[in-house]
This record gives structure tokens, sequence and C-alpha cells, in this order.
């Protein structure tokens, strides 16, 4: 069985996604933190990853006005499957790739931190990823909303999740025409919701904005595809991050041909 690009749709199951939520280290500048994301870490993520099934890479680095306790960079990160993910790990690049997470991010147990979604069929808890549907859906196709909001002060914890819980399950119940896909992780101070629609124009019958009765707008935006060079040996200079940007990353995918 041979491996060759393909510009052919890919759909992969729900749960086969890592949401990732990414938390600067301390030891790195703001300006820093956005020069090494924007020219290392986001394209080599696009270049080392592929080799290992990436289906769709959707990077968004919040502005820098963002509230405190709310992550710095959160993605969703889309694999052939679950074990394609863990697979990365058995190949000396697979593991190059997880510790240059270290030169940005703050991986102490309680910062940065990423799993796969399970699907939401009751209470809603924190510190959970979940998924709403279980289409097989391309993610680096169609049209992709985020919504990071903030709880709000007079709220506790518990009731957050409750509110988050009830935009979800009303979200399940009576699905818009045009949604395939939605994935949302929220902690103690912070709720991130991503949508997924055929199209921009199906896009408008969202309803993200009603997750502002559970949580303060921080920022609600739509992602934008961006090449990124497939190659590791390429001269690529890479994107440019300045906070408060949204990338859909293109790149021809990997597929098995007999």
């Amino acid at each position: 069985m041979d491996l060759e690009a393909t510009d052919a749709a890919l759909p992969v199951p729900a749960d086969a996604v890592r949401v990732w939520r990414g938390y600067r280290h301390p030891s790195v500048s703001t300006a820093d933190f956005f020069s090494k994301l924007g020219s290392i870490f986001i394209p080599v993520t696009v270049q080392m990853q592929r080799l290992f099934h990436l289906r769709a890479y959707l990077p968004a680095v919040l502005p820098p006005n963002k509230p405190p306790g709310l992550p710095d960079e959160i993605a969703l990160v889309f694999y052939r499957s679950q074990q394609d993910y863990s697979n990365a790990s058995l190949c000396a690049g697979g593991r190059a790739y997880s510790l240059l997470h270290s030169t940005v991010f703050d991986l102490g147990a309680t910062r940065s931190s990423s799993g796969f979604p399970v699907p939401l069929s009751g209470s809603f808890a924190l510190d959970t990823a979940y998924h709403l549907f279980n289409d097989a859906v391309d993610w680096q196709q169609g049209h992709t909303l985020l919504f990071v909001g903030a709880r709000r002060n007079a709220t506790n914890p518990a009731l957050f999740a409750h509110l988050v819980g009830q935009h979800c399950s009303a979200l399940q119940a009576r699905r818009p025409d045009g949604i395939d896909g939605a994935i949302v992780v929220a902690a103690s101070d912070c709720v991130i919701c991503w949508e997924h629609w055929l199209s921009a124009s199906a896009a408008q019958n969202s309803t993200l904005a009603d997750l502002v009765q559970a949580a303060a707008p921080v920022w609600m935006a739509p992602y934008s595809p961006v090449a990124v060079n497939p190659a590791l040996d390429s001269v690529f200079s890479g994107l440019a991050v300045s906070g408060g940007e949204c990338f859909n990353t293109q790149f021809p995918r990997l597929a098995c041909t007999d």
C-alpha cells in the first residue's frame, strides 16, 4: 500500500481529533510566542504530522487582551483515526514534535492540555471535550466558527457547566440545517466551542451567539483558509501571528492507494 497526496475530501470520525488548549510558557515573551507559533510551531505541525495522517489542523491564537486565565492558543488537530495519532509517538519525528511543545507552552499539570472528545449524552462536565454530532467530517473543507467565552464572576463553576450543557443539548435537539460538526470544551473559567458548517451561507443559522447566556463573549470569529507549504525542507517563512487569528491550514493530505 502506497501513500500519495490528494485534494479529495477526507472525512474523519467525530472523535479522531485532539482538542488542544495551550498556555504560553512564562519564560517566553508574548512577542516571541507569536513569532515562534507563526514561523515554527504551526508550520511544523502540518509538515511533520501530515506524515502520520493529519487530516485537518485548525489553530487559533487568542487576542492579546483576552481575560487572564484563558488559553493563549487553541487548536483542533484531526487525524485519520485515534490510532494514527498514537502511532506518531513510535517514530522519532513524532516524538520530536511532541517535545517541541515545551519550547513555547507551559506543560504543567494544570496548564496546557489536549484530549480526544467524547459524545455528549448526559450531564456536561468541566475539563472534558465533547463532540455533539457523530458525523464523519472533513474540517479542512467547509466553514468553521469559533466562540470563546469567559465565566462571569456571578456564576459559580457548577452553574457555568450546567448552562453550557443546556446550550449543547439544545443544539443537539434542534440541529440547524447545514451543521455537521460541533466540539465543546469548558474549564472553570471559560468555554470554547467550534462549529463546522457545510458553507458560510449555512453558518448564518449558527446559534453560537446564544452562548452569551452562559458566558461573557471574548472572541467569536470564522476560520480563514491559509496555505502551509507541506515540505519539511521547503523555504517557507511561516505565518504572520499577532493574536486574534483563526487559521484553517490548507495542505495536501496523504491517502492510501492500492
